[in-house]
């Protein structure tokens, strides 16, 4: 007996750690496990909840080639327009037209929600920017709201705590501005802080220029993806919208302006060409008068031969005439 139990705890040894180990231990630890789990989870979910969520749009949009062969659908033509799209003069608009140099933010729990269509007010800066303001307002009914924490730069301003109308000009050392209700989203927003910010339009566009992104919808294809990330989902579609907006005016005002261009060469040209017309006519008048009073063959012969060299050039000047008319028709015809 005492051989076999030896041989028995031999193998036990020999076989290092078995299930039945690791299942005691579990039991015999269940409460660390769990606290462990319990204390992962929760960490996980504060970092979580301190995350402010961001949301995708996407917009495609055609760029017509150049190129009428369709050879190169995907070249240095296209390429050129994602340059155009990514461009700062064109978010510089973007964010002058929509006004993105000024936000607004509420709490919510451990993080801030961004708020553009959803916003119960709206501030109108009337003076030039000086330097980055923030402020709280809070809406008191659908009338009055209460200016708290008024900064310019880093230094307080005097207008603390006080109440105001909805409407008023607010004078204050970052210049004047107005407080204006949005009434449909207002009711919500009751005694709920709202923070405003304000920054000048190029570090606003360098901001929400790295929210955009630009690239082609497929291989050969003119087709330009735009897409924009952003943790409001209206400023999101917002941005897109304006700055399609702006890229086609940007490229509507470009080729108008070469069209103003051309057409004003080739009304000059056509001037020209006219009064050429109109000198040759002449001459051809005047050669015919004087020739009159010299003999019929002397006459017949210089005739012909000059007549023939002015009719050549009436011919050539004609036909520049009308190329000219032309395209100064077709010109016109695509201005816009």
């Amino acid at each position: 007996m005492e051989l076999i139990q030896e041989t028995k705890n031999d193998k036990k040894n020999e076989g290092g750690v078995t299930l039945r180990d690791i299942v005691e231990l579990v039991f015999d630890n269940w409460y660390w496990i769990v606290l462990s789990v319990v204390i992962c989870m929760s960490v996980a979910w504060f970092y979580l909840a301190m995350q402010t969520p961001l949301y995708k749009r996407s917009a495609v949009m055609l760029v017509k080639s150049e190129n009428k062969s369709g050879n190169d659908m995907s070249g240095s033509g296209v390429e050129n327009e994602i340059y155009i799209l990514q461009s700062h003069q064109l978010m510089r608009e973007v964010v002058g037209r929509l006004h993105l140099d000024v936000t607004y933010q509420v709490k919510n729990w451990l993080h801030y929600d961004q708020l553009y269509a959803e916003s119960p007010i709206r501030v109108n800066f009337l003076d030039a920017y000086t330097a980055p303001v923030s402020m709280e307002i809070k809406p008191l009914n659908g009338n009055r709201f209460l200016l708290n924490q008024l900064k310019i730069g880093t230094k307080k301003s005097d207008n603390e705590g006080q109440e105001f109308l909805f409407g008023d000009t607010i004078i204050s050392a970052a210049g004047r501005f107005i407080v204006e209700d949005i009434p449909d989203k207002m009711s919500a927003y009751y005694n709920v802080p709202v923070e405003v910010s304000r920054i000048d339009l190029n570090t606003a566009a360098n901001i929400y220029h790295s929210f955009i992104s630009t690239s082609l919808a497929g291989e050969r294809t003119t087709l330009v993806q735009i897409n924009c990330v952003d943790s409001n989902i209206s400023r999101a579609e917002a941005i897109l919208n304006a700055l399609i907006d702006v890229y086609r005016e940007t490229i509507i005002e470009d080729k108008n302006r070469i069209a103003t261009s051309t057409a004003k060469f080739i009304n000059e040209r056509v001037e020209i060409i006219s009064k050429e017309l109109g000198d040759v006519e002449n001459e051809l008048t005047d050669f015919k008068q004087k020739n009159r009073i010299v003999s019929i063959d002397a006459a017949a012969t210089q005739f012909m031969s000059e007549s023939s060299k002015m009719r050549d050039e009436l011919v050539q000047l004609e036909t520049e005439y009308a190329i000219a008319r032309a395209v100064e028709r077709y010109l016109t015809d695509n201005e816009h």
